[in-house]
């Protein structure tokens, strides 16, 4: 009996290394309410996790049906979108896509939706979102669990993709650890552990790096002092298109007026290209951001500290330990109203 469980187990490994390194054709075929648009077929949080250069994939709606086809490795995790005179006009959530031919449906009234796929894994997903329900867990807890007994899942392997782009947890380092070796050696199991190493260094608790990058008179400067003066320090990724950004920059003026000189330090960094230069200037300008900012051209400090959505933000102490990460003004505002006083 043990033989033949063992054989089985084998056979099972052999079979996922082997569907993992094979570049396999995939075809969706799709319908949507839309007599006309452009479908986009994207990626899960940015295109590095993906083997193939060409990931975003593009075609016509044609009478409520398109056709998307491509290769990929494995079975691979995407979100749609439907463009119609340049703007979206839909936004899927993410589905999984296996290298066969199956078919989509786009409901262009529910954005955020998971389309509904006849493929195996998206039967996995559903059933895995049902059980979860049921339970309760947070999501990185449950994927945990999960993985545990599914260590051969490409649904739990791109959720805890999907999960780790959204927000890091130490969960997901032991969630990791329980895959096969064959979807941890893959190439997205690679990049994702390159960079969950990346991330662990920005965790709340870590010492944030002190980072070289450029001034507004083009000169290249360290963000931090090797002593930092300031009890604490709110360091603000942005860029000079990105809406959110853009729109938390009254609240935070407020915060640095009133705490400006009583403890706290604020330092903006821009991840705008070479080429965006005069607007990431002329958005200080309009802003009348007082605060120091610099430039990280293309983002290049931004992707070694796993940074993969902005506005990203760190609050850091005097001892350059990062106390908390990704909060938004009204919250750095009850710690600042908490621990300093006001101007």
């Amino acid at each position: 009996m043990k033989k033949v469980i063992q054989f089985v187990c084998i056979g099972l490994f052999i079979s996922i290394t082997t569907f993992a390194q094979k570049h396999q054709f995939f075809k969706l075929n799709g319908e949507i309410k839309a007599d006309s648009g452009i479908i986009i077929l994207l990626p899960i949080g940015n295109e590095s996790y993906y083997p193939d250069e060409k990931v975003i994939q593009e075609t016509k709606v044609v009478n409520c049906r398109f056709t998307l086809k491509g290769f990929i490795y494995y079975p691979s995790a995407f979100i749609i979108g439907l463009k119609v005179n340049s703007q979206w006009k839909y936004i899927s959530s993410f589905f999984i896509v296996e290298p066969i031919e199956q078919t989509i449906f786009c409901n262009i009234d529910s954005l955020r939706e998971t389309p509904n796929i006849h493929n195996s894994s998206m039967q996995e997903l559903g059933f895995y979102r049902s059980k979860k329900r049921v339970t309760g867990e947070k999501n990185d807890e449950y994927l945990s669990d999960y993985t545990k007994t599914h260590s051969d899942s490409y649904v739990a392997f791109w959720l805890l993709v999907y999960e780790f782009d959204y927000a890091y947890s130490t969960v997901l380092d032991s969630t990791f650890a329980h895959f096969l070796p064959a979807l941890k050696n893959n190439f997205t199991g690679k990049i994702l552990a390159k960079k969950m190493k990346l991330a662990q260094k920005t965790a709340v608790g870590g010492i944030f790096p002190n980072l070289l990058l450029q001034r507004i008179d083009g000169k290249k400067s360290f963000i931090l002092n090797p002593n930092l003066q300031e009890k604490f320090t709110f360091i603000d990724f942005w860029f000079s298109h990105c809406g959110p950004c853009i729109s938390q920059f009254n609240s935070l003026k407020n915060i640095y007026t009133t705490y400006n000189g009583s403890g706290l330090k604020m330092l903006g960094i821009s991840v705008d290209t070479k080429e965006n230069q005069s607007a990431w200037k002329k958005a200080i300008t309009l802003n009348k951001l007082p605060w120091q900012q610099f430039l990280d051209i293309n983002g290049e400090e931004a992707l070694k500290l796993n940074i993969s959505h902005y506005p990203s933000n760190f609050l850091i102490d005097s001892a350059g330990k990062i106390i908390q990460k990704d909060i938004s003004p009204t919250e750095l505002e009850k710690i600042l109203t908490q621990y300093l006083q006001k101007q």
